[in-house]
């Protein structure tokens, strides 16, 4: 089940991926991420929350104690100037690996888990993140992701049916990837971009495939919400006379970044999914 999880986001974030750059190249696709985000948030934190009023009191409170942990990070994110979005998308890469549980099986405690994602995350946020834009920096470090995924291939080659092998094929991809294009490519934004629309396809694939995911109220709530974010999106985009005010919602600065880095935050709570843990370490 897990395998064709992670098949099935995999495919849907590739077709977002190529119709976004057939209708508008990499701009396209980050409008796109920006506009699957809220939708993302609405729906997943419904179903977070609304547990809430059933929580112990210790338990609330580390909610609303994250939420704020959250909202104090989002100003010094956006407080960071050209660091701002950098650091966003490593803090985002983090959220990203932690729910990869959902379409893969769990490893050995996540300590693989873990050593591939700080694997991966190095090679991300030194290369291709934008936190890094000095070449005699992005070099070598561009041979170590090479390295490095050439290392985790030859492990996961070892063991083919170790339960580790699909985090440390993950891991390569991303070294590879980071690789290929790094914080001076015209096209560095491809990857977080496409590491936070699999992030949402990762999710809506394992609530589709979980027991009673697939009910005709989630995707009727799934669909309206996305094609709200549509058509909110369009006119905030076309500057349509009345509809300014959007800025304030699609604009990092403001709802869109503060909710996501808020959601990312308190999401570090622990929970159970299918009887599995989804904290990274």
């Amino acid at each position: 089940m897990t395998g064709r999880v992670l098949g099935a986001s995999l495919a849907l974030t590739s077709a977002v991926l190529g119709l976004a750059l057939m209708l508008g190249g990499p701009v396209m696709f980050g409008q796109a991420a920006t506009v699957l985000l809220l939708p993302h948030l609405l729906i997943g934190d419904t179903f977070h929350w609304r547990r809430f009023p059933r929580l112990s009191g210790t338990a609330q409170g580390r909610l609303l104690a994250l939420a704020g942990v959250g909202f104090a990070l989002f100003l010094a994110i956006r407080g960071a100037g050209q660091y701002g979005k950098p650091l966003f998308y490593v803090y985002f890469f983090w959220h990203f690996w932690k729910d990869l549980t959902l379409g893969l099986e769990d490893a050995f405690g996540d300590i693989a888990k873990l050593w591939t994602g700080l694997a991966a995350c190095a090679g991300f946020a030194i290369v291709s993140s934008g936190l890094v834009m000095d070449p005699a920096i992005l070099g070598p470090a561009k041979v170590g992701c090479v390295a490095g995924a050439a290392l985790l291939l030859w492990s996961a080659a070892r063991k083919p049916s170790d339960a580790a092998v699909g985090y440390r094929l993950l891991a390569a991809a991303v070294l590879a990837a980071c690789a290929a294009i790094d914080a001076r490519h015209p096209f560095r934004e491809l990857i977080p971009h496409f590491i936070v629309v699999w992030h949402f396809m990762l999710w809506y694939a394992f609530m589709w495939s979980a027991p009673g995911g697939r009910t005709p109220s989630l995707a009727a709530f799934i669909v309206a919400a996305n094609a709200a974010s549509v058509a909110a999106a369009l006119l905030y985009g076309f500057h349509q006379p009345g509809f300014e005010w959007l800025r304030f919602v699609f604009n990092f600065d403001y709802l869109a970044g503060c909710w996501t880095v808020m959601h990312v935050t308190w999401d570090w709570a622990p929970k159970q999914v299918r009887g599995i843990r989804l904290a990274v370490a």
